[in-house]
This record gives C-alpha cells, structure tokens and sequence, in this order.
C-alpha cells in the first residue's frame, strides 16, 4: 500500500507541475475543439448526440501513443478488454459474452464495416482517422451483437498535396536485454491534382515479447510480429461525390506462450511460464470496401459495400505445465470467417425545418468455419456456420417544442442460419472411433425501436434521456455440442434506460459530461452442465441487471495545456441464475442460486486522467493514469481479481519536418492480470505487460 501511495503522489505532483508551469491560465481566446462524430450514422457534433461517447481523434490517439485497441479501451470508461493469447472480447457497461463464444456482445466496425468474431478486435491502430466508442444496445443503427456498444474505426484518407512520413521505434521491456522494433510510413499521393488521390500505408512490428518458458529456456514465447498494410484510392470527379476503394490486409505471427499457474505446486514466477507444447496465433486477413458518399439536395446518399476475409489458426498447450506425469498434449483450433455486407443510406441534409432524418437497407451474408482437435483425448470437431440478413432502419429527429428534440428510431432485422458439426472422437470403452453428424435452421425476426428526448437548457448545456434496445444473435455451439439438443441456443435481449447531461463551460474551455444507465438482460446466454452426459452446453438460462454511471471531463485551462478525465461505474448482477454446474470432484451436476451475484470480469469502477502540454517551441509532455477496478472471476464470487493502476509517461520535440518522442508505458512495473481462471483447484492467469520504454523518431517529406 505505501508503494502505490508512493506512486499516485509522484503522478499528482508531475500533473501539477505541468499545471503550474503554464502562466497564462483561463486566457479568453482558447477554446476546446468541435468533435464530430458518425455515431448516429450522419455527422453531428459531439455535445449535441444524445448519446453517451467516447471519440478520439488521429492527433489524440497519437499523442497517446494508443497502439491498439486494449490501449484504446483505457481510455474509455466502463470499457473493458478481457484479453486472453488470441481472444478480444470488449465488455461495456457490465453486459458479457458466455464463456466459449466466438462473438464479442460489442460491435467492432473499421470504415463501417463490420468484424464479427472477437479474434480481430485487438487491431493495430496506424493512421486512423478518428475512433468512436458507442455504450448502450446500439441494434436500431447497427443490429445484431451490438447489444453492449459499438466501436467505429475510421481510417484516414488521402487528400491534398502529396505527403509522407516515416517513423520508427526502439523499445524495450524491464524484463528484457534485447530490443523491439516497429516501423511505418505513410503516403498521400495525388494522382489527378484535387480528382484523384491514392494513400499508401504499411506497418511492421516485431518484438521477442516479455514471457519466458523455463522449461526449455525460450525467451521468446510471447513473440510477436505484425505487418499491417492499407491502401485507399479515392476519388472525386465532382464536387458532391467522393468514392474510395480501400484494400486492408494482415500477417500476424505471434507465440503466445502466457497462460501460468498463479498458485499450487505448478505455480510459475511473473511473466515465466513452464510449457511443454510450442504455443502459437497465426491469423492474416484482408478487406475490401467502397464506400460511395453522393451528397445532394434535398437528401444524401451513402453506400458502403465490403467483404473482409479472416483466419485464425492457433495451438495451446492443454494443462499449460510440464508435468510428464499428467500431459494433456496440445489443442489446435482454426478460426475462419468469411463476411459480405451492402448498406445504402439516405440522410437529410442540412436544413432548416430542424428535421433530422436517415432511412438504411442493410444485408449481409457470412460462412465461418471452426475446426477444433484435441490430441490427447483424440477428438475432432468441425463446425460451418453459414448466415444471411437484412434489415431496414430509419431515424428521425425533430424539435417537438421550443428547445426540445424528440429521436425515433426502429429497425427490422432478419436472420437465417445454418449449422452443422461433425464430431470425431474415440470410444474408451471398447477402443474404437466413433462419429456423429448433425446440423440445425436457425431464423429470426427482431423489431428494434429507439427513443430519445433531448432539452437544450442553454446553448451550452443540453439534458436528454434514451431508451434502446439490442440483442446478440442466437447460433451454435462449436466447442462442446454431443447432439442435436446440445448445438443450439437462441437470442439474448439488453434493453437500456439512460439519461444523461453534456455541458460546456468558460467559453467551450471545459466540457463535462455525466449519464446514468440501467439496463435489463433476459434470455441470457450462460453455460450450463447436462446432467446424464456431464456435457456443457449453451443456454438461455438467465436474467441480469447492470446500473452505473460515467462521467467525462476534458479542459484546456491554458495554451498547450489539455486535461482529459473519465470515471466509470458499474454494478452488473444477474437477477435470475439457477446455474447447472460440475460438483467438486467433476462426478456430477450441481444446481447452485447465483441470484444477486455479480457478473464476472465487469471491473467494478475504470477511471482515466491525462495531462499534456504542447509548447509552442515544439516540446511536449504527458502524463496518463489508468485504474481498473476489482472484479470477480467466478459466478459465484468467491475469488476476486484486486484492482491495478496503470502510469504512462511521454516526452518530445516536434519540429515541421521531424519528431522525436521518449516513452514509458506502465513505468511504475504495476503486476496485473488480463485474465485469470480456476484450473484444476489453481489459479491459472494471463499476466499483464511489464514496464516498457522506448524512442519513436518521424520524419516528414
């Protein structure tokens, strides 16, 4: 306790040394950025989006030195990453994913089109435009499994004389002698001056990682190296029509050797592991989108085509030891997704009835492939998953009286699936192999609706309140089914109340923005044990209620000088939960009332703050702080996850032509866990990066 009392002073007191350094406090003519944001599908600003936001633009996500999407969730409160090797799955405002699921209950899209699986959420953010962090069931704009949230990534575009940039980076990890490197370059290149214009982006990033396997003296079992790369030609014949063809494509080659034993007789020192299986993520991916902007009087078009192509192959060690004695061998899986969508809007232009209005068609068709083989038990399972939809949606806002505004929306979705798994495996009873077949229709039908009233009490300062719906498809379950009865499950619904003030003051030097949220979950997709053939399964077996609020605060008190905050609470409990679970000694099936307990990996707060000074001599400073509540990790909450704080400090000089930046992430070496289970009587967890420091030089031409 004195060692992080220790820290927090030093982080305060580095705060208001930057603070009080800056002699021209409160000067009249400052004043905070306008941010505008497509989270309602059409641009609107920020303090007007009845909505509660968290938008980060491409100088922000750089002078934070934001890398990925686990670095963007920081930043963001009652936003959490629950990362473990190659699963990303985003939870907001308390609302989870059951366990095994391939599915993130947030909604992940770059340049507005959608990722499915959580496998591709911990992207790699380079030259991005700005990125959007929706909460609350977003399924009246954006459908199915986005009953959480959503994130929107919009990638840069190219425009404008012809410009370059190259950087790279030099890092190390406290733990480490040997050093990581990242390099980029980025290009807007005019083909057609003002008609034509192409940009080049590509981004390659390698590092040994911070794990070491003692069983065979490997430094590198948490190797990683990603290349990244981006192209988008864009086109403008005319002054209303913008078209851009953007190709996206990934190499990840990664070891993820991180799984440890946290206590027992197995247990493993920090960020040391003792594996006898290699362990390693192979996934690449490419997407293809055009995106046809028509902007016209009375109405706007928009159509965004894409297909995005995803793989994902990945061997792990079973018992993550190296106990010749109990060897489970190793568990290979392979991820595919292969995901179309077609969406045409048409949105209102600017005009001045006050009237509001978008009107969308979406469809989409989707085939993934999962393929699972367990060596040791002598199984293979292979699931295909083909799925078609579509959907209308519209939205519509209008003053209804003097300083009040009152939103609509609604949406019809339709969904068809199919499923089918085959499962290998080996009788032990009289030794020979067996197979079984099945596959199953799924549809479904849902009607969305939305509604918001916003009150501007003074230009200023703006009241509203929502009520929105979503919900996370039904679908197949891939990991464990035995039979027909075990294969499918059905929908989850959320629907959320909030409401909410955005205000600004001194002039629009300080913004403060405060909502309150509750929100119901039924149908809740939970796993559960079947009693005769001790199999798991996917059930809609229980209902939930997570309350909370968030507040965020951003400032620019002084020339150069921006402080940004945000505090999230969340309190998520299942309301309804008798749970079918193994006993003690794995022999039988336990019926235990887990009604009032709180949802697992939901840390209970998340809170952030930042100061930055940019000088306009070109030097700059910045100081983080990120804190992760506690959590628990079992739904009976008997074992909890102590909370962590985070501190990232950040040091440069930018020049017309050149920066150059010194970096510190995590520099106080704050232990933590990513995840962590029960395994087997122990805990076995994922730890969290260790210090970090590095140099990132640029030059522009």
């Amino acid at each position: 306790m004195k060692r992080k009392a220790r820290k927090m002073i030093l982080l305060v007191g580095l705060q208001i040394m930057l603070s009080m350094s800056i002699p021209q406090i409160f000067a009249e003519e400052l004043e905070l950025e306008a941010v505008i944001v497509t989270a309602q599908k059409s641009e609107e600003d920020i303090q007007k989006t009845p909505l509660s936001i968290t938008a980060l633009s491409e100088i922000k996500i750089e002078d934070a030195g934001i890398e990925n999407t686990i670095d963007l969730t920081r930043f963001s409160p009652n936003v959490y990453m629950k990362k473990s090797t190659s699963e990303n799955v985003i939870l907001i405002r308390g609302i989870s994913s059951y366990e095994s699921s391939i599915y993130s209950p947030t909604g992940f899209y770059v340049d507005d089109v959608n990722m499915p699986l959580h496998y591709m959420h911990n992207v790699d953010l380079y030259e991005v435009e700005r990125v959007e962090v929706l909460k609350g069931p977003q399924g009246t704009l954006y459908g199915r499994n986005n009953e959480a949230g959503v994130v929107n990534v919009r990638t840069k575009q190219p425009e404008g004389p012809f410009q370059a940039e190259i950087f790279g980076d030099i890092s190390r990890y406290s733990n480490r002698s040997n050093s990581d490197y990242k390099m980029g370059l980025s290009s807007s290149i005019p083909i057609v001056e003002d008609k034509l214009h192409l940009g080049l982006y590509y981004q390659d990033d390698r590092s040994d990682g911070y794990m070491t396997n003692v069983y065979n003296d490997d430094d590198a079992a948490g190797k990683r190296n990603h290349k990244n790369g981006r192209m988008n030609l864009r086109w403008l014949p005319k002054d209303n029509l913008d078209v851009s063809l953007i190709l996206d494509a990934m190499d990840n080659d990664d070891m993820i050797g991180y799984y440890r034993f946290t206590t027992g007789t197995k247990k493993t020192e920090r960020h040391e592991i003792s594996h006898d299986n290699s362990e390693y993520s192979n996934e690449d991916g490419l997407g293809k989108t055009v995106r046809v902007e028509f902007t016209g009087n009375p109405f706007n078009v928009l159509s965004i085509t894409g297909n995005r192509t995803y793989r994902n192959e990945n061997l792990q060690d079973r018992d993550c030891f190296s106990d010749p004695n109990e060897d489970y061998g190793a568990s290979k899986s392979i991820y595919e997704n292969d995901h179309f969508s077609q969406e045409i809007r048409l949105f209102s232009d600017e005009n001045d009835s006050g009237l509001k209005w978008l009107l969308g068609l979406y469809a989409f068709k989707e085939n993934t492939t999962v393929s699972q083989e367990n060596e040791s038990s002598r199984f293979v399972r292979t699931t295909e998953i083909d799925i078609s939809g579509n959907a209308f949606f519209a939205q519509a806002s209008y003053p209804i009286v003097e300083k009040v505004r009152l939103t609509l929306g609604v949406r019809f979705d339709n969904q068809e699936q199919e499923g089918k798994q085959q499962y290998d495996s080996w009788n032990w009873t009289d030794n020979t192999p067996q197979s079984e077949n099945y596959s199953k229709k799924l549809s479904s039908e849902e009607f969305l609706p939305k509604i918001s009233l916003s009150y501007d009490y003074t230009d200023d300062i703006m009241f509203y309140s929502l009520v929105s719906q979503g919900y996370m498809s039904g679908g197949y379950n891939y990991s464990s089914a035995r039979d027909i009865d075990s294969f499918t499950y059905l929908p989850e619904y959320t629907t959320n109340h909030e409401i909410g003030v955005k205000s600004s003051w001194f002039r629009n030097r300080l913004n403060v923005n405060l909502s309150y949220f509750y929100i119901e979950m039924k149908d809740k997709q939970v796993t559960e044990i079947v009693g005769e053939t001790l199999s798991s399964r996917i059930a809609n077996a229980a209902k939930a209620v997570s309350s909370g609020f968030e507040i965020e605060v951003s400032a620019l008190p002084a020339d150069g000088l921006e402080i940004s905050a945000g505090l999230g609470v969340t309190d998520a409990r299942y309301s309804e939960f008798d749970a079918s679970e193994y006993s003690a000694d794995y022999s039988s099936v336990e019926i235990k009332d887990y009604k009032d307990k709180k949802i697992p990996y939901i840390p209970e707060n998340t809170f952030n703050i930042s100061t930055q000074y940019r000088h306009q001599s070109g030097f700059i400073g910045r100081v983080d702080l990120f804190n992760t509540g506690s959590q628990y990790i079992d739904n009976a909450n008997t074992t909890r996850e102590d909370a962590y704080s985070l501190v990232n400090l950040r040091l440069g000089y930018e020049a017309e032509k050149y920066d150059v930046y010194l970096w510190g992430k995590n520099v106080f070496d704050q232990d933590y866990r990513t995840v962590k289970y029960l395994w087997g009587g122990d805990y076995l967890a994922q730890d969290g990066e260790p210090a970090k420091f590095g140099t990132t030089l640029a030059y522009r031409f």
